[in-house]
């Protein structure tokens, strides 16, 4: 693209140029084009004046040029033309050029008419429109601030910039913009800066046009830039004031005195919440509440949320979290009070004088949860024979040693029972036993009892489990692992204690030979009650012949023409003989025909046995 430029044709170097100039009208959008017509003769030429022609963008304009004398080597000036030329709505132009110069004259007995010249003008783009350079990413709390170029300066009926949510329409009012200016900054009014807010509800960023508008010769033209808006500061409003909650059992309530009390695994705990206030156009979308490891979600704007009952010993924190619409958070903590429970313990103590009188005593040692010290403790306990029935309660105080006179020929159980405020309870049965002396010693029968009386005379009897440096008496004679031979079938169990099952049923015991496969390891198992005998286990025995037979089991007799036979008799003779007393079995052993003894069949492989009672000690 230019303002100038040349144009030229020519005949036997006889050339006629146009050379073309240009200024432009930016306001009106037309350049003003002046083309300046010269002729050069290289040999002489002798014509009068003549009207010729130029042609710009389809307009005609003509020029007279005057009488040429030359003998040559000359250039001659035949004119100038003018033209007005409009340019398309966005400032470009290109346009053809064409020159006739009427020559008429004949050359080396030739004659021409003409000498034609043509081209292309591309003409410099008038400004139309201002264009944006720059503009920022931003905040809806900033004023930001574009760059723009305008080329036309005050040829420009207006100039103004605007924001765009989708570059079509101008959602943050067009503003005027100095037209000599490069630089504009929006000061947003909150209405404008709500518009943007209120059309991104979803997200924190959006994209927004900025856009600048020139007006020039009652035409509109845009230019923009695409750009990011980003929300801040808009995390909802939501304190720890936002949040209650309270223990909504009224009989746990009656007890704490306090609703805000939580009593472990008693209580049932209930979270209130009020709305949280979403900003900048955004709107809450859920809460939830953590609590103890559980997650509970809710979209209600306020309401409640039900934990029930809370098992664990110490406070908790509560952590409640509003999300807005947006994805934004804000969170809170709240301490939930929690007072440690267990049900009802305690300790029983329940004996008789010297293990043997009848007056005996009982101690409950009772315990219960604090509660704050709002629990209460009530102790009471029963009594009967065994296989009687239980006497009325009595309610005792707590660790104060009861006296009672019980027959010491009897055995009695007692019930206990703690009771605290929630009515949980310690409900335990425990035994008084007959009254037995650790050691008596009876001069009568010359015996001994431990923890028993003597039956029998001349005895040491005693009752219960005996330790022998810390291992049970059976421990150290029959430790697991051992085996226990009876005639009589009653297991070890009932008299010595520990785990037995039977053992080596049907089998006789054979010590260990580390020596022999067949008799290692221990628990190793083998032999059979019968046994078939194979031809190899036989005894050697006589009976079978062998010889140099043939075939037919003829003896050969060297050169005699016949063998020796037997015949049924058992007489030696000549000749061949069918029915023979002697057969061939395998080869050339042959074995004597006549009835067959043995019926083949497995026998006995047992040894003399005694059957016994065993069983091996397992635990």
């Amino acid at each position: 693209m230019a303002l100038s430029g040349s144009i030229s044709g020519n005949y036997r170097n006889y050339t006629t140029t146009t050379t073309w100039s240009a200024t432009q009208n930016v306001g009106s959008n037309y350049s003003y084009i002046t083309c300046h017509h010269t002729l050069y003769c290289p040999y002489a030429l002798y014509i009068g004046a003549r009207t010729n022609s130029c042609t710009v963008n389809g307009t005609t304009g003509s020029f007279t040029s005057p009488a040429i004398s030359t003998n040559g080597g000359t250039t001659h000036d035949l004119g100038t033309t003018y033209y007005t030329v409009y340019h398309n709505n966005d400032g470009t132009k290109s346009c053809n050029i064409s020159t006739n110069f009427k020559l008429q004259a004949t050359m080396s007995g030739v004659y021409i008419e003409e000498i034609n010249a043509s081209g292309t003008i591309y003409l410099d783009t008038i400004p139309r429109k201002a264009n944006i350079k720059s503009a920022p990413d931003f905040t809806d709390e900033q004023n930001p601030t574009i760059t723009y170029e305008n080329l036309a300066g005050n040829s420009v009926t207006s100039l103004k910039a605007c924001i765009s949510l989708t570059g079509s329409l101008a959602d943050i009012t067009y503003r005027d913009i100095s037209k000599t200016g490069t630089s504009y900054t929006f000061n947003l009014t909150e209405a404008e800066r709500n518009i943007l807010r209120n059309n991104c509800t979803n997200s924190n960023t959006r994209t927004v046009v900025f856009v600048v508008q020139t007006v020039l010769g009652g035409v509109t033209y845009t230019s923009s830039l695409t750009k990011t808006l980003t929300i801040v500061n808009a995390t909802p409003t939501f304190s720890a004031s936002n949040v209650t909650y309270e223990d909504t059992d009224t009989s746990v309530v009656a007890i704490t005195k306090n609703n805000q009390h939580i009593v472990q695994n008693k209580s049932n705990l209930k979270v209130n919440y009020t709305s949280a206030t979403a900003k900048k156009g955004a709107t809450i979308s859920n809460y939830s509440f953590s609590l103890n490891g559980v997650t509970q979600g809710i979209t209600s704007s306020s309401g409640s949320v039900i934990f029930g009952k809370i098992n664990s010993s110490n406070n908790l924190t509560l952590n409640a979290t509003v999300t807005d619409s947006r994805g934004n958070k804000t969170s809170v903590n709240k301490t939930i009070t929690i007072l440690p429970y267990s049900k009802p313990n305690a300790i029983v103590i329940l004996n008789r004088l010297n293990n043997y009188e009848d007056e005996s005593y009982l101690t409950v040692d009772g315990s219960v949860a604090s509660v704050n010290s709002k629990n209460t403790m009530a102790i009471k306990y029963r009594y009967k024979q065994s296989g009687g029935t239980y006497n009325s309660f009595t309610t005792i105080s707590d660790n104060v040693k009861q006296t009672l006179i019980l027959n010491k020929n009897n055995e009695y159980i007692f019930n206990v029972v703690v009771t605290d405020a929630f009515n949980e309870k310690f409900d335990y049965d425990f035994t008084l036993g007959k009254g037995v002396f650790p050691l008596f010693i009876d001069t009568e029968k010359n015996s001994v009892g431990i923890n028993c009386l003597p039956t029998k005379t001349k005895s040491l009897e005693i009752k219960d489990k005996v330790i022998i440096n810390d291992k049970l008496l059976i421990d150290l004679i029959y430790p697991v692992g051992s085996v226990y031979i009876s005639t009589n079938n009653v297991s070890p169990q009932t008299f010595f204690g520990g785990t037995w099952e039977t053992f080596a049923t049907g089998r006789t015991l054979v010590g260990i030979d580390t020596s022999q496969t067949d008799f290692n390891p221990v628990g190793k198992t083998g032999g059979a009650k019968t046994h078939t005998l194979t031809v190899e286990q036989m005894p050697s025995h006589e009976g079978h012949m062998y010889d140099n037979f043939n075939d037919n089991g003829w003896v050969d007799r060297g050169g005699d023409t016949n063998s020796y036979y037997l015949n049924v008799t058992g007489s030696a003779g000549y000749g061949q003989y069918e029915n023979r007393p002697y057969k061939v079995v395998s080869g050339n052993e042959l074995v004597m025909q006549g009835y067959s003894r043995g019926g083949g069949q497995a026998h006995n492989n047992l040894q003399p046995y005694v059957v016994v009672y065993m069983w091996k000690r397992v635990s």
